[in-house]
């Protein structure tokens, strides 16, 4: 019905105490901004509701929502004024013009309600102000304005008695909604040119939401089984070497430090691929791209397998990392397309728990047969395994259309978050912290007096263990405690390597291992759901900073580390390791606190 295939719109939203800044914001900024622009604050009293997400569930919260027919470039600068107060959810971005429909996000169904309004022609600060004071009261659901002007403020010839709603275009139509009928609220000092309703129009039904109150659909849990067995193969795959990087540099003639560095390339390209892999392929299907990453890790590991040339072997690892990084990037999109939104944190755990299984069984199962056979043999059964799950992937998972299109512009955007550059710099650190110790952990545990290979099984397998239990655990309370968890959990990994360090008996790394297991394998849940709290607009921005840094960590820990390894040894490698995981615990706790910083420094 509109000559506009596409529009830029969205949502901005804040703590229900910047209100006062936000009002008198926008007040100030729809003085300003062209007709193409339309918005509507508001002020929402949510209840604590299980269908409304954690973050919101109980909480009042200011909104801006809108639509704006500019470019993008235009529709981005008329925007940074409300940017500017550091919005906790930022949704603006391209959508098709029928998706306009859910920029307010109401319910599909009616919701019973008494209602109040009033027709403005101008919005002086009394009446922001009156506004803010009626947004106050608790028993309200909802108090907005809605920005009028354009056509509707222009006569129109022959229009009949009333040829225009309001005298200009700041014209806007206040309306305080509530919750019960028995709540009665009243907008004081709103008489900026007010004119009173021509009918009576107190009791009606409205729809005003922040969130999609509609019955769930169930969670597809074939699809959510095929893509944690396809993060178990592609993880598995990922550190074999760790566990085989003996064999591995014997087999080849080269050191173990030049055999770490076939972990080293798998890290680059994922580095190069995570942050780019939604510009790249911005339409493409997320189904077809999981399938072409387990198809490209199939390729990968049958040349690891099958050939002789280190070169071949890290160019074939470079591409396993290339896939490894496309399934990370996507799996939020893919989890939210597989469960519905109050269960996106479980969905997501499938693929956490896939890495969990890798490091219990895969990983120790791949040591164990290029012990009893050849660590060749480990890596073609694995390419077989991922062949096999890329068919299941077509079959089990349905069409996953990609995100709102990306940019870099949207990742350095998302990266300027208060808290959220701080946070993504601390994760790199705790990961690399860890890595740096992992990566040649072969080696630490073969410091243990009178170890044998059966033993060094044993111990991974622990971490694995540990890791499996950290994720069931730490999955139960993540959502109230991932800022504890986000500091707790990277020191008590530091602790644990000093254990491995200091005391190398068997019965204390085991302990060490299993603790160490725990807490860095449910890091990948404690980041999502960070990720989850901090950016839930942008899931796939956010996934690939994050899957960004956890390759960039991996890359610098193979590659630094090796050349530590071959020139000081292992154990100072392992040093460095803790001081990286305290200097990234501290550094992710400050981060916790920067948006609480920023909204203060605002008031």
């Amino acid at each position: 019905m509109l000559p506009h295939a596409d529009v830029f719109a969205g949502m901005l939203l804040w703590d229900a105490s910047f209100t006062p800044a936000v009002s008198r914001a926008w007040a100030e900024w729809t003085a300003a901004v062209p007709e193409s622009v339309t918005s509507t604050p508001r002020v929402l009293h949510l209840p604590p509701l299980p269908e409304l997400p954690p973050l919101l569930s109980g909480r009042s919260v200011a909104v801006i929502d809108g639509a704006i027919l500019e470019t993008d470039d235009r529709a981005e600068e008329l925007l940074r004024p409300l940017r500017d107060l550091a919005p906790e959810i930022d949704t603006f971005g391209r959508f098709p013009s029928a998706a306009l429909v859910r920029v307010h996000m109401d319910p599909p169904q009616p919701t019973p309600a008494v209602t109040r309004h009033r027709m403005l022609t101008s919005l002086p600060e009394g009446a922001v102000a009156a506004f803010v004071a009626a947004s106050e009261d608790p028993g309200l659901f909802v108090a907005e304005l809605r920005h009028l002007g354009g056509a509707a403020a222009r006569p129109a010839p022959d229009a009949g008695a009333v040829s225009a709603a309001v005298d200009d275009h700041i014209g806007v139509a206040a309306l305080v909604g509530t919750a019960c009928p028995r709540t009665k609220s009243r907008m004081p000092g709103m008489d900026g040119r007010a004119r009173p309703p021509r009918r009576r129009k107190d009791r009606n039904m409205t729809t005003t939401a922040l969130v999609p109150l509609a019955s769930t659909a169930s969670m597809r849990y074939g699809g959510l089984i095929v893509v944690m067995l396809l993060s178990f193969f592609l993880v598995t795959a990922e550190f074999l070497p760790n566990g085989v990087l003996t064999e591995m540099a014997l087999s080849l003639g080269i050191t173990p430090g030049q055999a770490g560095q076939t972990v080293t390339v798998t890290a680059l390209a994922g580095l190069l691929v995570a942050s780019t892999v939604g510009l790249l392929l911005p339409r493409l299907d997320r189904r077809s791209l999981l399938m072409g990453a387990a198809a490209a890790a199939t390729v990968s590991n049958l040349v690891v397998a099958l050939v002789l040339s280190l070169v071949a072997i890290l160019i074939a690892r470079f591409l396993l990392g290339a896939a490894i990084s496309a399934f990370w990037a996507m799996s939020i999109t893919v989890a939210a397309r597989l469960a519905s939104p109050d269960r996106i944190g479980r969905a997501v755990m499938f693929g956490s728990a896939g890495v969990s299984l890798a490091t219990v069984a895969g990983v120790p199962i791949g040591v164990a047969l290029s012990e009893a056979l050849d660590w060749r043999v480990a890596f073609l059964l694995i390419g077989i395994a991922t062949a096999l799950v890329g068919v299941a992937v077509r079959l089990a998972l349905p069409p996953v259309p990609p995100a709102a299109a990306s940019s870099l512009r949207l990742l350095v955007d998302t990266l300027r978050r208060p808290g959220v550059g701080g946070g993504m710099a601390g994760h790199v650190l705790i990961v690399l912290g860890h890595f740096v110790a992992y990566t040649y952990v072969r080696l630490s545990l073969e410091r243990i007096p009178d170890v044998d290979a059966g033993t060094i099984v044993l111990l991974l397998a622990l971490f694995g263990v540990g890791g499996l239990v950290g994720n069931v655990v730490v999955g139960v309370i993540v959502d109230r405690a991932f800022g504890r968890l986000a500091v707790v959990g990277p020191l008590v990994i530091a602790l644990a390597i000093g254990v491995v360090v200091l005391f190398p008996a068997t019965v204390a790394v085991a302990g060490a291992a299993a603790v160490w297991g725990f807490f860095f394998s449910s890091w990948l849940i404690i980041v999502n759901t960070w990720v989850g709290h901090r950016m839930p607009d942008r899931l796939e921005a956010g996934g690939s900073l994050a899957v960004t840094g956890f390759q960039l960590a991996i890359m610098i820990a193979a590659g630094v580390g090796g050349i530590f390894v071959d020139t000081i040894g292992v154990v100072p490698v392992d040093v460095i390791g803790i001081v990286l995981l305290v200097v990234g615990a501290a550094l992710f706790g400050l981060s916790l606190n920067a948006r609480r910083a920023q909204a203060a420094l605002g008031r």
